[in-house]
């Protein structure tokens, strides 16, 4: 288990790198400020992150037996590790454009 954790983790990354990416950001290293667009990604990713532990909660509770079942277990662990990648992911790449640049400012906005 440890593998797919750290496989769908990587994964997620990835996709967090790419999606941060594709944003617009302006770095105002002088007065620590960073200004990103608006963008859906974050509702959507939180919205599917509870309905997909819901959904997990529920058939839990209704069916006890499901918890033994590698693949259950294996579906749960993707599930977690691939969205908490994706916020990873934005962050690292919202941090490695802090230190590279290039630089505005943004103090009069």
């Amino acid at each position: 288990m440890p593998y797919l954790w750290l496989c769908s983790l990587s994964f997620g990354v990835l996709i967090g790198i790419i999606l941060g990416s594709s944003q617009k950001i302006r770095i105002d290293k002088e007065n620590n400020l960073i200004e990103l667009s608006g963008s859906w990604i974050i509702l959507i990713l939180l919205m599917f992150i509870f309905l997909s532990k819901y959904a997990m909660g529920y058939l839990s509770f209704t069916n006890t037996a499901i918890l033994k079942t590698k693949k259950f277990i294996k579906i749960g662990v993707i599930i977690s590790s691939v969205p908490a990648g994706i916020l990873v992911g934005r962050v690292l790449y919202y941090f490695y454009r802090y230190k590279k640049g290039p630089y505005t400012n943004l103090k009069n906005y």
